[in-house]
């Protein structure tokens, strides 16, 4: 079964060190599928058993591909009303080959310099945002901060995480549910562009908020994917 701690993740090493409200355990959007659809078909390893072992994990790599499609199309649904909700000054992409989405939010729009304290901008952006997450409460959401390389590295990994909770306070004080959120700061670990310009450094001045989906959502596509051949079936 999954359990309420498999969250899934986009690959990006930021997504790989997660500190958490609660502490609790993420997944890759495929592992955690993958898991699942083995427990459900069981899988056998001896010689004498191989033919099933592979029918097992064709099986599972089928069903696992149309779920991974079905969650793909939740979140690019997602993705089209995040467009028309949130400004244009916000970058919104998918990930994970469209299994989860990631909005970048620019540091300078959000926050004065050397602070954490968010501003009203950044404030009006984020309700917009809480309000799109609160419509769609089968996701999780990562929040990751990331710096320039000026400065010392541990100032900036600290103020990146003080940045990165500040959100995550906000989006619960706006009814969020704390056990859907998680973030960290990764400081300058992680340029998005050249830090050797000033505009490649505006650049890496961000918030990176990953929506991702929940179990509820990922039982579901495999439940749909599941019933596929059975509806194609009853069609001829």
């Amino acid at each position: 079964m999954i359990t309420n701690d498999n969250i899934l993740f986009d690959g990006d090493d930021a997504l790989k060190r997660i500190r958490r409200c609660r502490t609790k355990r993420f997944f890759l959007p495929a592992a955690a599928i993958g898991v699942a659809l083995l427990l459900l078909f069981g899988c056998k390893t001896s010689k004498s058993d191989s033919r099933q072992s592979f029918d097992t994990h064709l099986s599972v790599a089928i069903i696992g591909g149309e779920a991974g499609v079905r969650i793909g199309q939740v979140m690019n649904s997602q993705k089209a009303e995040l467009q028309i909700a949130l400004p244009d000054l916000t970058a919104i992409e998918s990930v994970n080959q469209g299994e989860a989405l990631k909005v970048t939010l620019p540091s300078n729009r959000m926050f004065a310099a050397n602070s954490s304290s968010l501003n009203e901008t950044a404030k009006q952006m984020l309700h917009r945002l809480t309000a799109h997450l609160n419509k769609h409460d089968g996701t999780r959401v990562s929040i990751i901060g990331h710096t320039d390389n000026t400065g010392l590295d541990e100032f900036n990994r600290t103020l990146s995480e003080r940045r990165a909770k500040s959100v995550c306070d906000l989006l619960i004080s706006c009814g969020v549910d704390a056990d859907r959120i998680a973030y960290e700061g990764m400081g300058m670990q992680l340029p998005a562009a050249n830090n050797h310009t000033v505009e490649g450094r505006m650049l890496n001045r961000r918030i990176e908020i990953f929506i991702l989906p929940g179990e509820a959502i990922i039982r579901q596509a495999i439940a749909d994917a599941l019933q596929a051949p059975k509806k194609k079936r009853a069609k001829k």
